[in-house]
């Protein structure tokens, strides 16, 4: 029979549960037989619960087995992500073997940026033109111009070029005023037009003979600028001094018309910029356009309020003429606006170009 309140079978002659007591066929009390079925029954139930523990326990091992697992994989996977970290960390150290620690909030964006545009066959290569000739895409801004109301911090308007990938063509270029004589001006682009390496080739070089002053003198002077505009554009002599921290030579003075700025010319509070090297200098900031990061330039696209250029922009790194830690690295300004005068290598994929240029004050 099985009792009619837990359900379990018990013998048919019982006057109680064995199991939860009930009170079963009228009997009033427990014979000595039932007492015996009880104890039994109480024991099996011991037994049972017994082996249900130890079923549990064994489990729980096993589970505080994977967990140590899991944990001591999760402590291995932790420690080879901070080696990575290190290891991309030193890559911002200088010739010294001194990591820039001023530079190492972008720095793992900006060598991914580098890595995937350094070794890029062809990306900026273009067509060559005669050097004085007038380029089909040289449509220039204005027949005539005079700047002699213009100030230095001011922005001014000449040549054109493309910026923002619109199919309305080029775009005007606007440079900023860093010096004004009686008869002319140094001019800066106020942004950063195209994204070019410091050389071609991997090798040892200096400003005279690199390939970006080769473009800049004739394929960006051909292109951006009409035959009013070329003739108030200055041939100007450029010193090219060592780096004064490693010795590295700087080459033989030039004379170019457009050029790119140096160390020294950086740090000249007369040109609005702080003298100080290291500090993270909004002038110095610069953002690229939306064509030259199409063509590989890095821009900073975070929030971090020192990599903003002062119109809000996410500022870039932008080379400088001047030689680096060895003769196969060029000085460039990183999204900070500080001065990394051991350098980037020259075949670097990822710096822009900041064109600048003496001009006549009025076209003639």
């Amino acid at each position: 029979m099985f009792c009619s309140n837990c359900g379990k079978q018990i013998p048919d002659v019982s006057g109680f549960c064995p199991y939860c007591g009930l009170k079963l066929g009228g009997k009033t009390e427990i014979t000595k037989e039932e007492k015996n079925q009880t104890v039994q029954a109480n024991q099996k139930d011991a037994k049972e619960q017994k082996a249900r523990g130890e079923k549990k326990k064994i489990k729980s091992n096993g589970l505080v087995k994977w967990i140590i697992v899991a944990s001591t994989v999760v402590v291995i996977c932790t420690s080879i992500l901070i080696g990575l970290y290190i290891i991309t960390a030193d890559r911002s150290a200088d010739g010294d073997g001194k990591t820039d620690t001023k530079d190492t909030r972008d720095v793992t964006e900006y060598e991914q940026s580098v890595l995937t545009n350094t070794d890029k066959e062809g990306k900026n290569e273009k067509p060559e033109k005669p050097e004085e000739a007038e380029s089909e895409n040289a449509k220039g801004l204005y027949d005539s111009y005079d700047f002699s109301g213009s100030n230095v911090g001011d922005v001014i308007c000449l040549g054109s070029y493309e910026q923002d990938r619109q199919p309305d063509g080029a775009d005007p270029i606007e440079w900023l005023i860093l010096s004004k004589g009686s008869d002319r001006l140094l001019v800066l682009s106020k942004f950063a037009l195209d994204c070019q390496p410091y050389n071609s080739e991997y090798v040892d070089v200096t400003w005279e003979n690199c390939s970006l002053r080769k473009w800049l003198n004739e394929q960006f002077y051909s292109e951006a600028f009409n035959q009013t505009e070329k003739s108030m554009i200055r041939s100007i002599k450029l010193i090219n001094r060592d780096n004064s921290e490693s010795g590295t030579l700087g080459g033989n003075d030039t004379i170019d018309r457009v050029f790119i700025l140096s160390v020294e010319d950086v740090s000249k509070a007369e040109y609005g910029f702080d003298p100080d090297l290291a500090a993270y200098d909004e002038n110095r900031r610069c953002s690229p356009t939306e064509y030259a990061v199409s063509q590989g330039a890095y821009q900073y696209f975070g929030t971090g309020s020192t990599y903003i250029t002062s119109e809000g922009e996410g500022a870039g790194f932008w080379w400088l003429r001047s030689p680096g830690k060895s003769g196969d690295y060029a000085a460039s300004v990183n999204s900070r606006g500080y001065v990394r005068d051991y350098g980037d290598s020259v075949r670097v994929g990822a710096n822009a170009v900041r064109p600048a240029m003496w001009i006549k004050i009025k076209s003639e």
